[in-house]
């Protein structure tokens, strides 16, 4: 289950634009000391099923290190991430 979105703009939030296997975009914002498995929750709360892997294409990366804050993975301001289907 998701935390209720951050209402905020500022130095503590960046914006995600989440793609799904499926073409579909959904967008929301976060808290920039969130862990990176909060993407994946927000994943599979938005439809995504079976196993999958989010990426940035700016540098390409897999973001794998779940335990990492959105800050640490380099998704602050803002960040489009990509779901890459196995």
């Amino acid at each position: 289950m998701l935390p209720e979105e951050p209402n905020v703009d500022g130095r503590e939030v960046t914006k995600i634009v989440l793609r799904l296997e499926t073409g579909e975009k959904r967008s929301r914002r976060f808290l920039t000391g969130d862990k990176v498995q909060i993407l994946y929750d927000f994943a599979r709360a938005s439809g995504q099923r079976g196993k999958f892997d989010l990426i940035i294409n700016f540098p390409k990366k897999v973001l794998a290190d779940r335990q990492a804050t959105l800050e640490e993975a380099g998704l602050v301001p803002s960040a489009s991430v990509f779901v890459s289907v196995e």
